[in-house]
């Protein structure tokens, strides 16, 4: 299995860790393009802090806004942005 297999089933898990008295959730920021643990966002004006702030931001809220009219909860929309994204972003690498 490779690196990039292994992020995919990572994130497929819908990682919420908690350690001691915070909840961490194990995601892919499609801001910076890399796996990490933030703290749980507490409701969706937290959430949507943490897709602000990049030129794609817009994708990113009507991707997390269309999940949350869908039923799914705050974490769980979050890390189904992050996954979708890191998709799209495999999908576009250059070859070579």
């Amino acid at each position: 299995m490779q690196d990039t297999d292994l992020e995919v089933c990572l994130l497929l898990t819908l990682s919420l860790v908690t350690l001691g008295k915070e909840d961490l959730l194990h995601w892919y920021n499609p801001k910076t393009r890399s796996v990490e643990n933030v703290s749980a966002p507490l409701g969706d004006e937290e959430a949507l802090g943490i897709l602000r702030g990049d030129l794609d931001s817009d994708a990113f809220i009507t991707e997390y806004k269309r999940l949350r009219d869908d039923g799914m909860g705050v974490e769980q929309a979050l890390i189904f942005v992050g996954h979708g994204f890191r998709l799209w972003h495999l999908r576009y690498q250059p070859i070579g």
